[in-house]
């Protein structure tokens, strides 16, 4: 017998009912704190953790018991993603019960909107300030980062703008950056191959895009769960983020290579 298999088991088992009952506990020994909202960032991440089913599941044994703290999951994931439904789907560990806010991206009215009131004498040209939302996609990251590197008190044509990004595409898709980075060298071979034939069907990736089927399907899921492709409407996978094609295009034809 592995005992120290044992005893890991058991160290876990004990630090996750102390972390996860010390909320409620500060509650009830204290006059001044009524609460606690906790806040879990990019939950999506949970997926990579060895069982997040069993994770989700241990939460909901102690927040039912709870009446003075409250949860909040965030993070940039796909509606469509498994996480959500292994958290909050009829057979999810919260089963319905946990309340979804999806936040949409501005509008082109509230894109426009938004720059009028918040940037520092921002103009554009009718043509232009509809290549600035194209680029953007009404994503308040994007806005503020592009619109930060544009010139003020001058109005912004298409041209202006295109080379705007082209000489500041890294400070405006900064998060491509740190999320291309993290991906395997499969997941990022995935996205070169969608990136390159404009979307692909499962059945074609799995033909040539050099990996088993298995490997395939973990990418999918991986993938998906960021936000980064979709399942489009001519049964596709496509890429979900605009911004992530420009800068890889940028990025190849400036350095003849797409980043490591």
């Amino acid at each position: 017998m592995d005992m120290s298999n044992n005893k890991k088991q058991d160290n876990y088992d004990k630090l996750s009912k102390f972390i996860m009952e010390l909320p409620q506990k500060i509650v009830d020994s204290s006059n001044d704190i009524t609460g606690f909202i906790i806040v879990i960032d990019e939950f999506q991440l949970l997926k990579n953790v060895e069982d997040p089913e069993a994770f989700f599941w241990l939460m909901r044994s102690f927040t039912q018991k709870q009446f003075n703290v409250g949860y909040v999951f965030t993070g940039s994931v796909s509606k469509t993603a498994d996480i959500i439904n292994m958290i909050n789907g009829q057979e999810g560990a919260f089963g319905g019960r946990l309340i979804q806010i999806n936040i949409e991206p501005f509008t082109f009215d509230e894109t426009k909107r938004y720059i009028d009131e918040k940037s520092n004498n921002l103009k554009f040209t009718n043509e232009g300030f509809e290549r600035f939302y194209n680029c953007t996609r009404g994503i308040p990251l994007y806005i503020n980062s592009l619109s930060s590197i544009l010139p003020n008190n001058t109005v912004c044509d298409e041209d202006i703008i295109k080379e705007t990004l082209l000489l500041n595409i890294d400070q405006v898709a900064i998060m491509w950056i740190y999320i291309w980075g993290r991906l395997s060298q499969g997941e990022k071979d995935f996205i070169i191959y969608l990136l390159e034939h404009e979307g692909a069907t499962r059945a074609t990736l799995d033909k040539q895009l050099g990996y088993s089927k298995s490997s395939v399907t973990r990418f999918i899921d991986s993938l998906s769960n960021q936000g980064i492709i979709e399942f489009s409407q001519n049964k596709k996978f496509v890429l979900a983020d605009k911004m992530l094609q420009f800068w890889l295009k940028i990025k190849f034809e400036t350095a003849g290579c797409y980043p490591l």
